[in-house]
């Protein structure tokens, strides 16, 4: 396979590997703790841990400073999040005043928009990184450092050791570097390469060894740093990227329009995973598996509809910066910073 279409090839199957990782953020936000079964409640918990571990690392991948200066890279990267970030915060906090016993206060929204208490942290987390990374992203010592002192990190975290564990930098730091030193020695691409053969052996064996986990552990898999959370989330990435390098290629390119939006997905998501198959339908074994699927359909459709309405009325170019959603000419690259 020559160079540019692997790359086509790979920049699909990353495109898929973000569409596997959208949903299980959305599922660690719903309400699958209802159901009455302490095995799926476990199982669901367990796949919930691995999404934000996904977007770190290949927001890492497709990491770059572009050579223009500083100015340049804060209006490339940090900008581009921060408006989305402050109008879908701005948005979902306003949800509360639904409520009849909410009371404002600006420290509870400052709160609320930097992650602390809420799903923003990794907002937070990853413009931090952006900024830090900025003059040592290309030193191995540094991205090694940073790999080990986030498995120390989490370690200290799961014993309780470390407060404010969503905005401890140290715990998602090493997850970025990964990605980096994987796009720095092309791993990914060349793994892409392997054999189908080997492909099927490394999902078979980890899927089986994080199926082991779950059905022995004695920990609810619902919590990103218990005793085991490194070991499953490593086997659960390794699952979703074997899982998203084995498919058929129409079926890659089939989950691409989704892989490219779930930035605005995982900004908006959170008031409606809350309404979506819930009340008398919060313990349903079926429903907790089919409650993010049908929130990432809603999430999908909303937002291609409102670019496409925005392209006929021509202000498409001002609506989709506001609300992260990618321009329909924008290059087919897999973009740096779509989260979880």
């Amino acid at each position: 396979m020559n160079s540019e279409k692997t790359e086509k090839n790979l920049s699909a199957r990353l495109y898929a590997l973000k569409a596997f990782a959208i949903v299980t953020v959305i599922l660690a936000h719903s309400a699958y703790t209802s159901v009455q079964n302490a095995f799926i409640v476990r199982l669901l918990g367990a796949i919930s841990c691995v999404g934000v571990v996904v977007f770190f690392a290949l927001s890492g991948y497709f990491y770059k400073t572009y050579d223009r200066g500083f100015l340049f890279f804060l209006k490339k990267k940090i900008l581009w999040l921060i408006v989305p970030w402050a109008f879908w915060g701005a948005a979902t906090y306003a949800v509360n005043f639904l409520q009849k016993n909410f009371v404002f206060s600006f420290i509870g929204f400052l709160n609320y928009m930097i992650g602390n208490g809420s799903y923003l942290y990794f907002m937070t987390i990853l413009t931090v990184l952006f900024l830090i990374y900025y003059p040592l992203h290309k030193y191995d010592v540094f991205n090694y450092l940073m790999i080990g002192l986030t498995i120390a990190s989490i370690i200290l975290t799961s014993f309780d050791l470390l407060p404010y564990p969503y905005l401890n930098v140290f715990n998602w730091a090493g997850f970025f570097s990964a990605g980096i030193l994987a796009k720095k020695y092309d791993l990914l691409k060349r793994w892409l390469d392997a054999r189908p053969i080997i492909h099927i052996c490394l999902l078979t064996l980890s899927f089986a060894g994080w199926l082991v986990l779950v059905i022995f552990g004695k920990k609810a898999y619902n919590y990103y740093w218990f005793r085991l959370s490194l070991v499953n989330e490593i086997l659960l990435f390794v699952v979703l990227t074997e899982t998203a390098f084995l498919l058929p290629e129409i079926a890659a390119k089939l989950l691409v329009p989704i892989g490219k939006i779930t930035l605005p997905v995982y900004l908006m998501h959170m008031p409606i995973i809350s309404h979506v198959l819930t009340g008398s339908l919060s313990d349903n074994a079926v429903m907790a598996f089919l409650r993010p699927i049908v929130t990432l359909a809603i999430c999908v459709c909303a937002l291609y509809a409102v670019r496409f309405v925005c392209e006929k009325l021509k202000i498409d170019k001002i609506v989709c910066k506001i609300i992260g959603m990618p321009l329909k000419a924008k290059d087919e690259n897999v973009g740096s910073a779509d989260p979880a």
